[in-house]
């Protein structure tokens, strides 16, 4: 972003690490002192339902309409549901890794978040062996390169910028919603690792359309039937001066093992649709949580809404729609080596074989 103007928050102490409470302040004075575009390669070391102090700290902060948050999703892949805090605050925007293929780095979080399912990264960027400034470093040490979503995250405050530039009237959201609108969906990703896809900065800067950066479909609670069917709102605004007439189709809708959804889970009641000029018009997409699925895609499910229209355009919007799983009642009856009720202290673990996940259990006798 040629003429853009740089304000150095010092956030963690020289080895990497701090308090949470120094980088919300950090956050807070980015807010204060107007900036539009912060840029934050950090985040916690473990992954988070949102509820932690820096988490909900991200989420009031990120209601600004005049600063946008750019935060790394962690480096805690390749399993699902590990981005990290800050990175998991819907208003934020959160960024993943690929390499030079477009292929999500292993090592890049993948979401939706625990607890909240909501749809998180929502862009992806390179992030893979990149080159840049060292600081402090001169000469044949002037430049390293590293990965991670650390480095990820520039790429995209960076085209941030650029499109606040070209659009300086544009609120914090809008420039969101136009950065993961024109992201490329042709991706080896799915939106959990990639969101709406890749970086794709020229057509964010020229796309004259827009939509939502990511669109939530709810929770499902077991067992799901045809009462649960709902719809969601997909909006297109179009800031260009003449009307832009879009097809649009579902695309690229997986399960929660990363395996392909053939039943019409979502859908579109149409596959046309014509904006007008400095108007946002909205399509609605139908969800149908009891439509069939395999026992590993039960969990987060999750797909894009394409459009495209002539001259190029094209507007990638990623959903998400969590489908509970079958539960059961367990009940356990301990007993001792002589098969008399236990009376001693004992546990039991308990262990998904979907997931490999579980929870011990404690009996106290």
């Amino acid at each position: 972003a040629p003429g853009a103007g740089l304000m150095v928050g010092k956030v963690l102490n020289d080895s990497g690490s701090g308090a949470a409470s120094w980088i919300i302040a950090g956050m807070q004075w980015a807010v204060d002192n107007k900036a539009d575009v912060v840029s934050m390669s950090l985040g916690s070391a473990e992954p988070t339902d949102c509820t932690d102090p820096m988490s909900q700290a991200a989420t009031e902060l990120g209601k600004n309409k005049d600063t946008l948050f750019v935060v790394a999703a962690g480096n805690l892949g390749p399993s699902l549901n590990t981005v990290s805090s800050p990175g998991c605050a819907p208003g934020v925007l959160t960024v993943g890794a690929v390499d030079r293929d477009d292929s999500t780095a292993n090592f890049s979080s993948r979401g939706p978040a625990i607890v909240s399912h909501t749809l998180k990264p929502e862009i992806a960027a390179p992030g893979v062996g990149i080159s840049a400034a060292a600081a402090g470093g001169r000469g044949s040490q002037a430049y390293r390169s590293m990965s991670g979503t650390s480095m990820a995250t520039p790429h995209v405050a960076g085209a941030a910028a650029v499109v606040k530039q070209r659009h300086p009237e544009w609120t914090a959201q809008q420039i969101k919603a136009a950065l993961v609108s024109s992201a490329s969906s042709a991706v080896p990703g799915d939106v959990r690792e990639t969101g709406g896809g890749r970086l794709d900065v020229d057509r964010a800067v020229r796309t004259p359309v827009t939509g939502a950066p990511a669109v939530q479909g709810g929770t499902f609670n077991w067992p799901q039937d045809t009462s649960d069917r709902t719809t969601v709102a997909v909006p297109y605004t179009n800031t260009s001066g003449k009307q832009v007439k879009l097809s649009l189709k579902v695309a690229g809708v997986t399960g929660n093992d990363g395996s392909a959804v053939r039943s019409k889970i979502a859908s579109l009641g149409r596959t046309s649709l014509t904006v007008p000029a400095g108007e946002t018009v909205e399509v609605p997409l139908a969800l149908d949580p009891a439509a069939r699925l395999t026992a590993a895609q039960y969990g987060d499910v999750t797909g894009r809404v394409l459009a495209t229209a002539t001259g190029g355009v094209k507007v990638s919007t990623p959903f998400s729609l969590y489908v509970a799983p079958e539960t059961v009642t367990l009940r356990v009856k301990l007993v001792d080596r002589t098969g008399k009720p236990a009376d001693g202290v004992s546990s039991l673990d308990l262990i998904g074989t979907d997931t490999a996940s579980g929870e011990r259990r404690f009996n106290e006798g």
